[in-house]
């Protein structure tokens, strides 16, 4: 198993974008440097060749909590314990898919080897992406 914690803001995958005269799609700009950011930070700890065997990823997405839920007393201390789930948009799905695509060629050869998917997001005031690697033994 390997572990990282990537210290970003999660962001969703955005949606695809048509160029209005050839109608080719592409990504924003900023979506494409986010995971970038994400490659560079795992390239630089995971130090191999991507794996090639089935695998298994979890991974739990701690969000910047709105303003609102800070000043309630209640939703502060659990936000501070980081117990306080999201359940707002954005989808979960979406904060995936970006860090999957981020991943391709330097985790794993090609995404449809993630056999077994994690998910969880919340409320932090330290707001990060943490990945746990698993191998097909540890699914």
């Amino acid at each position: 198993m390997r572990q990282f914690t990537i210290p970003l803001e999660p962001k969703p995958q955005s949606r695809p974008r048509f160029n209005g005269i050839t109608k080719r799609a592409y990504e924003v700009p900023a979506m494409t440097e986010y995971k970038q950011r994400v490659g560079y930070f795992v390239k630089a700890h995971f130090k191999r060749e991507p794996l090639e065997n089935i695998i298994g990823i979890e991974m739990a997405f701690y969000r910047s909590a709105p303003k609102t839920l800070l000043n309630a007393k209640k939703t502060r201390l659990q936000i501070e314990e980081e117990s306080l789930r999201v359940n707002t948009k954005p989808d979960l799905d979406n904060y995936a898919k970006a860090i999957l695509d981020a991943l391709n060629g330097i985790v794993f050869k090609d995404d449809n080897q993630v056999a077994y998917l994690k998910l969880e997001k919340r409320y932090s005031l330290n707001p990060r992406i943490e990945l746990k690697i698993l191998s097909e033994h540890e699914i």
